[in-house]
């Protein structure tokens, strides 16, 4: 079955003050209580008869995940899986999601696009014009900095769509021959060339040229979460502006937030999900070992915020007058509560800022 996106809020939507751990307990319910029908539905007819009824359930979670059945392991039974389409943030949510998965007989669950037995087969409608893996050429690049390859991609069908609708495709292509995590990992620049290049390769190759890259360099192929940044100080008087390093799973929000020097529209709304900081003035932070003294508060509040199944630290920083330590809370109430009593138990009730990424 193709991939399923809803763009808009479904039409039973949940009551929108819902947080996304109860949205995600409604989920794995309605599930449970339908799996019968919904595996009849797959057996039968694809499930395109169950369609609009997943549609809606996956939308509750958030309008901008993707979905699709599939064949389970070795062919046994079927799988169901959530996309996060590549989005660091939508992988905070597939994330949790998936750590909620229930055993039911006959079904597997994903919690990314996995790679296809055979991806030579894939085929999409882009429009009028039918594009095919037979298609597309690859051109692969080591990237030795990076650890990872680039890719030029050509195929005769590109002159037919439009460069945004070849993107679209090339990446749906790789997803399908590599798996969602692993073009996430492996992939770096990716580029739509002119030609067919001398040193192409058809997409069915792309697997082994992978394995082999990866292998002869002893690089991870494993899905990498954080990255660490440099910041050199920004003008203005807001919160986070005097930070010089950090650590994040999601770049894509420090970024957005120092580009608007405040809080930026939320990524995940429409899904119960907060986006915080916490603010720690510098006065209550050791003279040494400040970085490692922030660590042991963020491994606190990691055990108190699962204690209460309400969200993780996805990052922190220090500035040159406080540090900072980043949260997705996935249940609100619950987060800040776990956040309360870390504090406190450490003598820092009242002495600390919780400040929001996103608008309300």
């Amino acid at each position: 079955m193709s991939w399923f996106r809803r763009k808009k809020k479904p039409e039973t939507a949940l009551p929108s003050t819902l947080s996304y751990r109860e949205r995600v307990d409604h989920f794995w319910n309605w599930w449970t209580t339908e799996s019968d029908r919904i595996y009849q539905s797959v057996e039968s007819n694809g499930g395109a008869s169950i369609q609009p009824e997943v549609s809606e359930a996956v939308s509750n979670l958030s309008p901008d995940l993707g979905w699709v059945f599939g064949p389970g392991p070795d062919g046994e039974g079927h799988s169901f899986t959530i996309s996060p389409g590549g989005i660091p943030s939508r992988c905070f949510l597939v994330d949790y999601w998936y750590s909620k998965v229930p055993q039911l007989e006959g079904w597997t669950f994903y919690p990314s696009r996995q790679a296809s037995h055979d991806p030579g087969v894939f085929k999409v409608r882009m429009g009028k014009v039918e594009v095919t893996a037979a298609s597309l050429w690859l051109t692969p690049q080591i990237d030795l900095e990076n650890e990872a390859i680039d890719i030029v991609a050509w195929s005769p069908l590109f002159a037919e769509i439009g460069e945004n609708e070849a993107i679209t495709f090339l990446f749906l292509l790789l997803d399908d021959a590599l798996g969602e995590d692993i073009v996430s990992r492996c992939i770096g620049a990716i580029e739509i060339g002119d030609g067919k290049l001398t040193e192409s390769i058809p997409v069915s190759e792309l697997p082994e040229f992978v394995d082999d890259t990866f292998e002869k360099h002893h690089w991870s192929q494993d899905r990498t979460w954080g990255c660490t940044y440099n910041q050199d100080g920004q003008e203005g008087d807001f919160p986070r502006s005097d930070i010089f390093v950090g650590s994040t799973r999601d770049i894509d929000i420090i970024r957005s937030y120092n580009s608007q020097r405040g809080p930026f529209e939320h990524p995940l709304s429409d899904s119960g999900v907060d986006l915080i900081f916490l603010q720690l003035p510098a006065a209550i932070l050791p003279e040494e070992n400040a970085v490692h003294f922030r660590g042991t508060i963020e491994d606190a509040l990691d055990e108190r915020l699962d204690f209460y199944d309400s969200g993780h630290v996805f990052g922190g920083a220090m500035g040159s007058s406080a540090c900072y330590i980043d949260l997705v809370l996935f249940d609100g109430s619950r987060g800040r509560k776990a956040i309360e009593e870390v504090m406190s138990a450490r003598g820092f009730s009242g002495q600390y800022q919780i400040f929001p990424f996103t608008e309300s």
